[in-house]
């Protein structure tokens, strides 16, 4: 939706994965099993999930993360007084417009509401309110499960075990919905168009397929880093040390995509070697090797023999952090838990004055650091 011509400029590019987008894949096809017969995920700790040629095992974080989401769509269902979860299930938007379709994880339906979740195993906070995926889950779903037009509150709810703030929840109209099919109608049309645009930004430029052969990218990313050539096409950087307040906040604003440029060039280059094409300048090493047991069970007998015992061996059990520990939890044991947990910051970070944060003084700075 942001940048219209992107989609023919991804059309060609060959469906490609990583171990990241797998294992998240793998959890949720445990999360489909243990929603459809009914289970909880520890019962599937030492299973083996294979996706796109990969094989993961289910271990304690995924079963603890899976557990999660199974007790928020739990938890919401009994609450919504419906024997009902929508499974998996495929929504059609040609409707809205031809071509439009897509999978929702699950969802709850009663006579006057709808309940959306989407279950993110990655790392990478997502926030629910203004998201245009679960608007268009959403939209899909109503489509297909309110026959009788008589839905008005639509909930969408993201879980997300492996972030600090794990559930995120954001309730729209009925009429809020219909108002932005016509923006989403008003988007696709827009995709079909020979010369539709390509408007670069952080976020349509962070998984874009077409990034590193990106012209638009490319003179964005070179304009806002205050990049010039000279006559001979040497590249020309600004002098950072003369630049001005002004300058100085204008390249940070726009730092993000110029970060996006930078890992698309990296990641061309890397994808070049990889086929054994040159890359002037650059080649490919093995990384830093990092020693490891060869088997853990010869192991330990091994350095039994050598004179150790289990206070040599082991360390004490660490206790989990609070985020960690919160995985394990209901929402209302969550709740008790808070009266254990302190937040103390670990120190400073720069952000937009639009930030919400509250400013911290360059004199409590100062104090701090002489301390």
């Amino acid at each position: 939706m942001p940048c219209p011509g992107s989609v023919n400029a991804e059309k060609d590019y060959p469906r490609d994965t990583n171990k990241y987008a797998a294992q998240g894949t793998a959890a949720h096809e445990l999360a489909e099993k243990c929603l459809r017969v009914g289970q909880d995920a520890k019962k599937f700790i030492g299973k083996k999930i294979k996706v796109e040629g990969m094989t993961f095992e289910v271990d304690g974080e995924m079963a603890r993360g899976v557990q999660l989401y199974l007790d928020v769509v739990r938890e919401d269902r009994n609450y919504m007084k419906t024997n009902k979860i929508h499974i998996e299930t495929k929504v059609d938007l040609t409707k809205i417009h031809p071509g439009l379709f897509g999978t929702n994880d699950a969802a709850l339906c009663t006579k006057t509401k709808l309940n959306i979740y989407d279950f993110k195993y990655g790392r990478g906070v997502v926030q629910a309110e203004d998201n245009v995926q679960l608007l268009y889950y959403a939209l899909g779903a109503l489509l297909e499960m309110d026959p009788q037009k008589k839905v008005e509150e639509i909930e969408m709810i993201i879980v997300q075990p492996r972030v600090a703030d794990p559930v995120k929840r954001w309730t729209v109209s009925r009429q809020y919905l219909k108002d932005w099919a016509k923006v989403l109608r008003a988007a696709a049309i827009a995709t079909e168009a020979e010369d539709a645009p390509r408007i670069p930004g952080e976020k349509q430029c962070q998984w874009c397929k077409h990034r590193s052969a990106c012209k638009e990218l490319e003179s964005m990313a070179l304009e806002k880093a205050m990049v010039d050539f000279d006559e001979e096409g040497n590249l020309e950087l600004p002098n950072v040390s003369i630049m001005g307040d002004n300058a100085l906040a204008e390249v940070l604003r726009w730092s993000p995509i110029i970060k996006t440029y930078l890992n698309a060039i990296e990641s061309k280059a890397r994808s070049m070697l990889e086929a054994g094409e040159p890359v002037s300048g650059y080649k490919l090493v093995d990384k830093r090797p990092v020693r490891k047991w060869t088997d853990p069970a010869i192991t330990i007998r091994g350095l039994v023999e050598l004179g150790l015992d289990d206070d040599d061996m082991f360390k004490e059990p660490v206790l989990l952090s609070p985020a960690q520990m919160e995985k394990l939890l209901t929402k209302d044991q969550r709740a008790e838990m808070a009266e254990l947990v302190v937040s103390e910051s670990s120190g400073y970070k720069m952000v937009p004055d639009s930030d919400p944060a509250d400013e911290v003084s360059a004199g409590t700075v100062s104090d701090f650091a002489d301390d």
